[in-house]
């Protein structure tokens, strides 16, 4: 079967009768390749049948009839269906025949065209649903789907004739084709609908198609509004052309769910399964409409209004749904059941309602935009930005869109509960409704993060970002404060900078000067100690009593301590010097040094340890004194005072040795063992108690007699050489420890 497709699809008045000429042709012809495709397929199923029931009444009848033969079936006939683009051009067809105006038409060809209808739908009727899917729901879908992704795809900034051929050669066919397949035939729509388990991919495929033509006709509109007179009748075509597209998108919407829907479960109801049937209808309208809502806001609410003013017999998907509801509520009644209706015809009725607001906010931009486009731009970069900020879809936009979405199956929860609720189930709009339906019962079934809040909370403030989508007067209002805030910032930078670098400045001439100073006070207090040291070895009234006091103040200390000016040679010099020594602030720091060496003083005499003394006090009572200084109680190691011995310092250790430079102790000459006067030596310690056996005698020494006071009194010195007679003699002289009468 061969069509011949060279035909011209122009609506102009002055083509119209060659178009319909053309159309007629291509239907006659059409119409008697499909009556004999019909016919083959139809004889076809028959000679099938006929073979089933041969092939039956055989194998009954062989026990009683064995040797009557079986017919011979005729061979079975090679069928070739249309081809995917012979339906496509099938369906430009049947959209042409719907549009025609019959009063140009005469009996003949109207019959014609009642013909090329029913051929049609024979033809539909005779193919099994197998086939019809894999065509259909496979093939068609596929091709759809690929067109659709490829206009998307490409810019939104293109010409204004590239876009002209776009709608015109790829957009408005394709769309014109599927609306004359679909609604000549309610078996196809049945058919798929329930392809692939009511998954609604053409109901997504055409809500996707009927968005980006709704794209289309705000950039054309914008386009004509700004392009000249001159253009302004191709500028018209355009915009008929993608409303007849709109409209053949519609068209072919409301056949698949009024006859893939509706009328499907129409024919299988019966009073058994009324609930059954009734639920899932309901399911399915609910998926349907989330997945319209999904792909377009305003595809649902243009859906029922074209319904209202163009479907015939006033079919639309309201009275459908409430003629099952009927259907329902007089078998059973459930709570709720009723509540489930209730609340999609609110969905569609708020549907509705929005597309009727937004196409009255484009009326109204529209006019704004013809008032503004009269008024000259002083900023054409603005311009730029504006034009690339409104052909991007921004995450703003994206989240607006999926709350409005929500908003029309919920019209009762406010915007900013469904935000958060979006926000809780990763801006999923299936997840977000279906939770919230299954929570709309009460607040407490809510997740955890929602029950605190309240249902119809507002949304949040936009930001200063979202400005740049509002009004003119708003983003320069915007930029203006920004750059208002930025020159703020630069000049407090460039203040904080200048600080800085005054601050760098002082710090380095005060280091400068201060070094300068240090320098000429060090040459300062070389003259003064040499002149000092220079007077002094000619004054015999030299004040000696601030020699021992090391403040470490150079200049300071010597200040205080000189007596008289400077006596150099050069007098200019010397008293330009002076000038610059402030005297009162060196005694001021020099008796404050002296006050705190003093205090400290105090301090670490408070906090000595008595008890140390007095261990040392008892020791040395206990024994006796090499020096004769039995209660030298102070630790400025004065022990050896008195005695030309020297028992303590930098080279002794104990017991008055000495150490060489080799490290060792040094022995004393002649000091061996029993040589020297001391432990163990010659001589012994008491003579009195002399052990050797020459000079002992046998008679007992007798006590001498006290002396008498004027001896006493002229005594200057110890009278024995026993240490602890002397001891006894001061003691009855009253003389100290070295002989000196107390």
């Amino acid at each position: 079967m061969t069509i011949n497709t060279n035909h011209d699809d122009d609506d102009d008045d002055d083509d119209d009768d060659d178009d319909i000429t053309k159309i007629l042709k291509l239907q006659h012809q059409l119409a008697d390749d499909l009556d004999g495709l019909s016919m083959i397929v139809l004889n076809t199923n028959n000679l099938v049948d006929n073979k089933k029931s041969d092939k039956s009444s055989t194998t009954t009848n062989t026990t009683t009839i064995k040797t009557k033969q079986s017919p011979v079936s005729p061979p079975p006939m090679m069928i070739t269906l249309p081809s995917l683009y012979q339906f496509y051009t099938m369906g430009i067809l049947l959209f042409h025949h719907t549009n025609i105006d019959n009063n140009q038409i005469n009996k003949n060809n109207q019959i014609n065209n009642n013909r090329f209808v029913t051929s049609y739908q024979e033809l539909i009727e005779s193919i099994p649903e197998t086939l019809l899917r894999n065509i259909f729901g496979g093939q068609l879908q596929t091709a759809t789907n690929k067109l659709l992704t490829t206009v998307t795809t490409k810019p939104n900034n293109r010409d204004r004739n590239d876009t002209a051929g776009i709608i015109e050669n790829d957009l408005l066919p394709t769309c014109r084709s599927l609306c004359g397949l679909f609604a000549h035939s309610s078996r196809l729509c049945r058919v798929v609908y329930n392809c692939n388990n009511n998954n609604n991919d053409w109901i997504t495929t055409l809500a996707s198609f009927y968005d980006r033509l709704i794209v289309l006709s705000s950039v054309s509109s914008s386009s004509s509004s700004s392009s000249s007179s001159s253009s302004s009748s191709s500028s018209s075509s355009v915009s008929s052309s993608l409303t007849c597209a709109k409209n053949c998108v519609l068209a072919t919407l409301s056949s698949l769910l009024l006859d893939g829907l509706f009328y499907n479960n129409n024919i299988n109801i019966n009073n058994d399964t009324i609930d059954e049937t009734v639920k899932s209808i309901e399911e399915s309208l609910l998926e349907a409409i989330h997945a319209m809502e999904e792909a377009s806001t305003t595809c649902l609410g243009d859906l029922q209004i074209w319904q209202s003013h163009n479907e015939p017999f006033r079919r639309t998907i309201v009275s459908s749904f409430l003629q099952h509801q009927h259907q329902q509520q007089q078998e059973s009644t459930d709570g709720t059941e009723n509540e489930r209706q209730d609340y999609i015809l609110n969905m569609l009725e708020s549907a509705i309602q929005q597309s009727e607001e937004q196409q009255q906010s484009q009326v109204s931009s529209s006019f704004q935009q013809t008032a503004t486009d009269h008024a000259v731009t002083t900023n054409s970069t603005t311009k730029k930005k504006k034009t690339t900020t409104t052909t991007t879809t921004t995450p703003a936009c994206e989240l607006d869109r999926r709350i409005q979405q929500v908003k029309q199956i919920l019209p009762h929860l406010g915007e900013g509960f469904i935000e958060a609720a979006l926000s809780l189930h990763q801006a999923d709009v299936e997840t977000t409704v279906s939770v919230l339906l299954s929570s709309s019962s009460s607040s407490s079934r809510y997740p955890p993060a929602l029950r605190m809040l309240d249902p119809s909370l507002p949304r949040r403030k936009r930001d200063h970002e979202d400005l740049e989508e509002g009004n003119d007067g708003e983003m320069e209002r915007a930029q203006e404060a920004r750059r208002i805030v930025k020159e703020r910032v630069a000049i407090e930078e460039q203040q904080e900078m200048a600080k800085y670098k005054a601050l760098v400045y002082v710090t380095q001439q005060e280091q400068q000067q201060q070094q300068q100073s240090t320098s000429f006070f060090d040459d300062f207090d070389d003259n003064i100690d040499y002149d000092r040291s220079k007077d002094d070895e000619y004054n015999d009234d030299y004040d000696d009593q601030y020699d021992e006091v090391d403040i470490r103040l150079g200049g300071a200390d010597d200040g205080f301590t000189m007596d008289k000016a400077w006596d150099g040679d050069d007098t200019a010099t010397s008293t330009t010097n002076m000038k610059k020594v402030d005297e009162y602030q060196q005694v001021k720091l020099y008796n404050q040094l002296v006050r705190q060496d003093e205090a400290e003083d105090i301090f670490w005499q408070e906090n000595r340890n008595l008890n140390r003394q007095q261990q040392q006090q008892q020791q040395q009572s206990n024994r006796p004194s090499k020096n004769n200084n039995e209660h030298d109680d102070d630790n400025n190691h004065d022990d050896n005072i008195g005695s030309g011995k020297q028992y303590r310092g930098p080279d002794k250790i104990k017991g008055g040795r000495i150490i060489g430079p080799d490290g060792k102790v040094i022995k004393r000459p002649g000091r061996g063992v029993g040589g020297g006067r001391g432990r163990g030596g010659g001589r012994p310690n008491n003579n009195n108690n002399n052990q050797n056996a020459s000079t002992k005698t046998g008679t007992t020494r007798k006590k001498p007699p006290p002396p008498s006071a004027a001896a006493a009194a002229t005594a200057v010195g110890p009278g024995s050489d026993n240490r602890v007679n002397r001891q006894r003699d001061r003691k009855h002289r009253n003389q100290g420890a070295f002989g000196v009468t107390e």
